[in-house]
């Protein structure tokens, strides 16, 4: 009895070869798709970051209001720090924290809204992986009525805003505003969030 031997052709490979990358695109698609649907983090966006070596996140400050200077006479003498911090409450390398204005004070009011336009950065390595988990990263803006030595500084409260890695950062952004505590001062910070890769 003969051997069925089946013999496959050229061209029916090829036409076998360009079904099988058409179902892989198709299924890469497919998952793509739901988990951008899902807000799980964007595969698009990690095959985007295969060349680079760090993902980036900027805060810009764009205007804060001040709804309690501290001073019940004139207006308060303020200063700010602008900070990204990490899980471990560590500044992120890149420029994480900046004060504002870089030296003296600010002759500002209650009731005034002013535009700032400073912005810190903090970036992380990549790839992620066991070793170097996408970290929590919070925004803090904190603030002070500068008084005579004798007096001490009033505290105008602290705006922190946490996101819960990087990826989630990258989902937000946009612009917002959130509201300090109030210790002894309040205000309201407006600010955007950008992301980028770096090389």
């Amino acid at each position: 009895m003969k051997k069925l031997v089946a013999k496959v052709s050229g061209s029916t490979k090829r036409a076998r070869t360009i079904v099988g990358v058409v179902g892989v695109v198709v299924v890469l698609g497919v998952v793509t798709s739901v988990l951008a649907a899902t807000g799980a983090v964007d595969v698009r966006a990690l095959l985007a970051a295969s060349s680079k070596r760090y993902v980036c996140v900027q805060a810009t400050v764009d205007k804060i209001e001040v709804h309690d200077d501290t001073d019940p006479v004139g207006s308060g003498e303020l200063w700010f720090w602008f900070s990204i911090v990490g899980d471990s409450g560590r500044v992120q390398f890149g420029g994480g924290s900046v004060r504002f204005p870089d030296e003296g004070t600010l002759d500002w009011s209650s009731g005034g809204t002013y535009d700032v336009d400073k912005s810190i950065e903090a970036c992380q390595s990549l790839p992620f992986g066991p070793d170097n988990p996408s970290r929590d990263l919070t925004l803090v803006i904190e603030g002070w009525d500068d008084d005579m030595p004798s007096v001490g500084n009033d505290h105008l409260g602290k705006a922190e805003v946490t996101y819960d890695d990087v990826w989630s950062w990258t989902n937000h952004t946009g612009s917002y505003s959130t509201r300090s505590t109030c210790p002894d001062g309040c205000f309201t910070v407006y600010y955007t969030i950008e992301w980028y890769y770096k090389e």
